[in-house]
């Protein structure tokens, strides 16, 4: 079928297992077009009107939806796709001039789920897989940014988390044996380092900017601490074991040390302090005992 001078055709096609449509219309000076075909199994439509722009485009078949329309002078453009499988569903979508997208991802196994979805100009994106033994998780979100990675087996569990602009870090990792956990939160900086394990234990922590340093250290047979502290300088190192104890200590200013260490067969201990000097040094041991005594005084 035939029409002009502004224009329609139709053709069609049927057979017993075949259907075919085609339409086309065209009209003038203000134009408007238009194609349609169908068979069995596949649907498409164009569709444009002018003179202000608007176009449409249609394809539908059995696992396949596509869609794209576009809109001007004012320009809007969206396009629209998704595809299915019998065990995957696959999604984008696309808007402007202010810019949206998304993008879907779902996959299906007899043991493994996957999900990714990603939406900007807001950043936002995710990502998830499970299967039976292991769950993944990662998430990203900004401007402001916030990232979340975690994931989980059977004997591992770990989990990383990040915020922004005042900068926060948290990593988490915990496993039968071994806890470990490190935190940091700027600015002012905060800093905090912790590891548990059946026969360890060690912890670090730091604070500025008036600093504060602390690293401990735990086993069955060792205690050792580390502590610091300024801007008027403090200083501690302690040190135990079944045999041995050890212990320094520093403050300034004014300037005061003091130097203590105790064994089955030793005993030590080392004395100064200033500006008036006085210096003491003691040694016990099973035999021997000095003692060393030194006093100045400043007039």
């Amino acid at each position: 079928m035939s029409f002009s001078p502004r224009v329609f055709n139709l053709t069609l096609s049927i057979s017993p297992r075949v259907f075919n449509l085609t339409l086309s219309m065209s009209f003038s000076p203000r134009v408007f077009n238009l194609t349609l075909s169908i068979s069995p199994r596949v649907f498409n439509l164009t569709l444009s009107i002018s003179p202000r722009v608007f176009n449409l485009t249609l394809s539908i078949s059995p696992r396949v939806f596509n869609l794209t329309l576009s809109i001007s002078p004012r320009v809007f453009n969206l396009t629209l796709s998704m595809s299915f499988s019998p065990r995957v569903f696959n999604l984008t979508l696309s808007i402007s001039p202010r810019v949206f997208n998304l993008t879907l991802s779902i996959s299906f196994s007899p043991g493994v789920f996957n999900l990714t979805l990603s939406i900007s100009p807001r950043v936002f994106n995710l990502n998830l897989s499970i299967s039976p033994r292991v769950f993944n998780l990662t998430l990203s979100i900004s401007p402001r940014v916030f990232n979340l990675t975690l994931s989980i087996s059977p004997l591992v569990f770990n989990l990383t988390l990040s915020i922004f602009p005042r900068v926060f870090n948290l990593t988490l990792s915990i496993s039968p044996t071994v806890f470990n956990l490190t935190l940091s939160i700027s600015p002012p900086v905060f800093n905090l380092t912790l590891s548990i394990s059946p026969t360890v234990f060690n912890l670090t922590l730091s604070i500025s900017p008036t600093v504060f340093n602390l690293t401990l250290s735990i086993s069955p047979t060792v205690f050792n601490l580390t502590l610091s502290i300024s801007p008027r300088v403090f200083n501690l190192t302690l040190s135990i074991s079944p045999l041995v104890f050890n212990l320094t200590l520093s403050i300034s200013p004014p300037v005061f040390n003091l130097t203590l260490s105790i064994s089955p067969t030793v005993f030590n201990l080392t004395l100064s302090i200033s500006p008036t000097v006085f210096n003491l040094t003691l040694s016990i041991s099973p035999r021997v005992f000095n003692l060393t005594l030194h006093f100045t005084s400043c007039l």
